[in-house]
C-alpha cells in the first residue's frame, strides 16, 4: 500500500506530499521507518498543498491542483449552521442547507439552471452542523456556478410547494428514525453530552419543521450564509479569484446565541459515570454509545487520537471488533474521536443482541483499561498508521473527496503545509503516545453510556456502571 501511495505522489497528483513516502516500500514497521526518516534527516518539500487567497470582500479561495481535464470540482462553504437555530426552530439551517439547489433563479431553480449548462450542484450540512458545504461539478470554469449560487443566497426565493414537499418528506424520515435504535442512540448520546446548546441536534425535529416558514428561511439565508465569509475551493487552472472579487462584501447578521469556539483545554469531561437506558419496546437489538467529552480540532493529541481510534475500533483488525465478534456480542463496532470546532468527544458505537448488552459494555470498558495499563503492540500501530496514510491517498485520488480536506486549511486557520505535518505526526506516533492518550481520554471510570433497546429484554443490573436513568424513546429525539 505504501508503494501505491508513493507512486501516486511521484506521479504528480499530489507532489507536495511525495517526501512523506518511499518508493517501493514494503509493508510493516520497517517500511514506516524507511518511508519517513527520523526528524533530523527528514527532507520534505515545503510548497503549500494549495494557495489560499483572501479577497477584499471577505471571500477566501483555496486554489487546488486538479489533474482531470474533463470535469472540474469545486466546493463552497457558507455559514448556514445548526448552532445558530433559534429555540423552537432547531433544524431550520439543515432545511435551508438541503433546499439550496431549489432556490429560484429567474423562472428556474438553481439546480435546473446549472444543469442546463452541463453543471451540477448538491448541498449538505457538514462538520457536525457547523457550516454548509455546496459542491459543484462543471465541464469548465466553476466561477459561473459559484457566482450564481452566492447571488441566489443573497436574494433567496423558494416555491411554497418545494418547502412543503421537503417538510413532508423530512417528517416521514423522522417517523422511520424513531424506530431505529442506532439513530436514537446517536441522538440520545449527543443530547446527553451537549445538553445546553444546538450541538445536541442530530436531525431536524418534526415539531420544529412544521413551524418554519418561507420568511424564516429567507432570513436564514440572508443573515447567516455570509457569516463567516464563504470559503471556495476550486481548481487553480481557472483562476476564479478575479470573478469572485467583483462580488460586494455580504452584509450578514450572525445570531447572538451562536456558541463561541471552545478551546480544547476547556473541554472538561463528565467526572462521574452515567447510564442512560432508552426504552424502545419490541426492538430486537440494542444500540450502544459509550464515551465522554475529549478534545477538539486544535488539540496536540489529534494525530495520536486518530491512530488510537483505528487501533481500538476501526476495521476488522481492530481490538474491539475482534473481541466483540469472537464472543458473539456484535458483528461490527466503531470507535473514534469527533474532534472538530464544536463537537469534541470520544465514542464507541455498536449494535448488540439485547441479552449481551451488559457483557458487551463490560468488555469495552475492560479494553479501555488495558490500553491505559499496557503498551500497544508495534504491529497494531503500524496497521493503524498505514490505514490513515492510505485513506488520505485514496481521498486525494478523487478531486471531489480532497476538496473538504483543502477547505479545512482556511476554515480552521491552519498553515498551508498542515496536511504534510499531520501525516508526519501520524507516522511518528509511539506506543507511549498511545498509552498516554488512552489514559487521558478513554473513559474507564467515567463512561457516559447510552443503550437503546427493549429495556425488559435487556434486563440486568446497570447500576454497576454508574447512575442509571431510564427514558422513553420519544425523549431521545424531542
Amino acid at each position: 500500500m505504501f508503494a501505491r501511495a508513493a507512486r501516486y505522489f511521484q506521479a504528480g497528483s499530489c507532489p507536495w506530499l511525495y517526501g512523506v513516502l518511499y518508493q517501493g516500500a514494503s509493508s510493516g514497521k520497517q517500511a514506516l521507518q524507511t518511508v519517513v526518516p527520523s526528524p533530523p534527516a527528514l527532507t520534505m518539500p515545503r510548497p503549500p498543498p494549495a494557495e489560499v487567497k483572501q479577497l477584499q470582500n471577505g471571500i477566501r479561495i483555496v486554489e487546488a491542483h486538479e489533474s482531470s481535464r474533463f470535469r472540474s470540482h469545486s466546493l463552497l462553504l457558507v455559514g448556514l449552521s445548526t448552532l445558530d437555530d433559534p429555540p423552537g426552530k432547531v433544524g431550520m439551517a439543515e432545511m435551508a442547507s438541503a433546499l439550496i439547489p431549489f432556490l429560484k433563479v429567474g423562472n428556474d431553480t438553481l439546480q435546473d439552471r446549472l444543469s442546463a449548462g452541463d453543471a451540477s450542484i448538491s448541498s449538505e450540512m457538514r462538520y457536525g452542523g457547523d457550516c454548509t458545504a455546496i459542491r459543484f461539478t462543471d465541464t469548465g470554469s466553476p466561477a459561473g456556478s459559484i457566482l450564481m449560487t452566492i447571488r441566489a443566497l443573497a436574494n433567496p426565493d423558494l416555491e411554497p410547494a418545494t418547502l412543503s414537499n421537503w417538510v413532508a418528506n423530512a417528517v416521514l424520515r423522522n417517523q422511520q428514525r424513531q424506530n431505529d435504535p442506532s439513530w436514537l442512540a446517536e441522538s440520545a448520546f449527543r443530547r446527553h453530552l451537549y445538553a445546553n446548546d444546538n450541538r445536541q441536534c442530530v436531525w431536524a425535529e418534526s415539531s420544529a419543521l412544521n413551524t418554519i416558514t418561507a420568511a424564516d428561511l429567507r432570513a436564514c439565508y440572508c443573515g447567516r450564509a455570509a457569516a463567516p465569509a464563504p470559503i471556495v475551493t476550486a481548481p487553480s487552472r481557472y483562476r476564479i479569484a478575479a470573478a469572485l472579487a467583483e462580488l460586494p462584501r455580504a452584509q450578514s447578521h450572525p445570531p447572538a446565541n451562536r456558541i463561541a469556539a471552545p478551546s480544547w483545554r476547556h473541554s472538561a469531561s463528565f467526572p462521574s459515570p452515567q447510564v442512560l437506558l432508552v426504552d424502545l419496546p419490541g426492538s430486537n437489538r440494542a444500540s450502544l454509545c459509550i464515551g465522554n467529552l475529549a478534545f477538539d480540532r486544535y488539540s496536540p493529541d489529534y494525530a495520536t487520537g486518530a491512530v488510537l481510534g483505528r487501533i481500538l475500533g476501526y476495521g476488522q483488525s481492530s481490538r474491539l471488533h475482534i473481541l466483540l465478534r469472537s464472543k458473539g456480542y456484535a458483528y461490527t463496532v466503531f470507535a473514534g474521536f469527533s474532534a472538530e470546532r464544536y463537537l469534541q468527544h470520544f465514542a464507541v458505537k455498536s449494535d448488540v443482541d439485547p441479552r449481551t448488552a451488559i457483557p458487551a459494555v463490560s468488555a469495552i470498558l475492560d479494553e479501555f483499561r488495558r490500553l491505559g495499563e499496557s503498551v500497544a503492540k508495534d504491529e497494531e500501530i503500524t496497521t493503524a498508521q498505514a490505514g490513515i496514510v492510505t485513506a488520505f491517498v485514496q481521498a486525494n485520488d478523487s478531486a471531489s473527496e480532497s476538496l473538504p480536506l483543502l477547505a479545512e486549511i482556511p476554515r480552521y486557520g491552519l498553515p498551508p503545509t498542515y496536511w504534510t505535518s499531520y501525516l508526519h505526526s501520524v507516522i511518528h506516533v509511539t506506543p507511549q503516545d498511545i498509552r498516554a492518550v488512552s489514559v487521558r481520554y478513554l473513559p474507564c471510570c467515567n463512561a457516559q453510556i447510552v443503550v437503546v433497546g427493549d429495556v425488559k429484554a435487556i434486563g440486568g443490573s446497570w447500576d454497576r456502571f454508574g447512575h442509571v436513568r431510564v427514558i422513553p424513546a420519544s425523549a431521545a429525539f424531542s
